[in-house]
């Protein structure tokens, strides 16, 4: 009797380690179909002018992310929801967005309009940013983007529906240009 239940304990753990391994797997993966990364660096001062990231979030993204999360959080994804911020369901083509800048230019919100985004499809039609809101980087957030640093600043941001691909996200700043391309 001890040996069956040694056996069936193992065996359940075994499909559970499985699943979670599969699940995590499976967000590395999407996550890293829809990240992107650059840097601009000052080539006289060789001093980081901006350092960014940005995943683009598409429904399919949103859920494994929900799984994981589920997952880290050992509770079910219908539980999860309730800790994520309502921005990642606003309506339109949404980015999430890693910023680092230096200086008195690190934030995209800055009422001085220091930084703008603009998104482009395949089409060559460019897009303004819409809504944007500054997100807090949790323990949570450090473990599902692993990108994220301690002296960054990540922001939901979303764009009308646009064309179709391929994406480029393009930010303006004083001192940098950066595009990021989805193919």
């Amino acid at each position: 009797m001890v040996r069956i239940f040694t056996w069936v304990s193992s065996l359940s753990l075994l499909v559970s380690l499985a699943h979670c391994t599969e699940v995590g797997s499976s967000y590395k993966h999407s996550l890293r179909a829809w990240h992107r990364h650059a840097e601009v660096f000052d080539v006289n001062s060789l001093r980081a002018e901006l350092l960014w990231d940005a995943v683009h979030v598409t429904p399919t993204l949103r859920d494994i992310r929900m799984d994981r999360e589920a997952q880290l959080r050992h509770t079910s994804v219908n539980d999860v929801r309730r800790h994520i911020d309502a921005a990642w369901w606003w309506e339109g083509t949404l980015f999430y967005i890693n910023f680092f800048a230096p200086r008195d230019a690190k934030d995209l919100l800055a009422p001085d309009g220091y930084w703008r985004l603009e998104l482009t499809d395949g089409h060559g039609t460019p897009y303004a940013q819409g809504r944007i809101v500054e997100v807090p980087v949790t323990p949570i957030a450090r473990k599902l983007f692993p990108f994220l640093t301690h002296w960054s600043k990540t922001y939901l941001v979303v764009f009308p529906r646009v064309g179709p691909g391929p994406l480029a996200l393009t930010l303006y700043g004083l001192n940098a240009t950066s595009t990021l391309r989805w193919e």
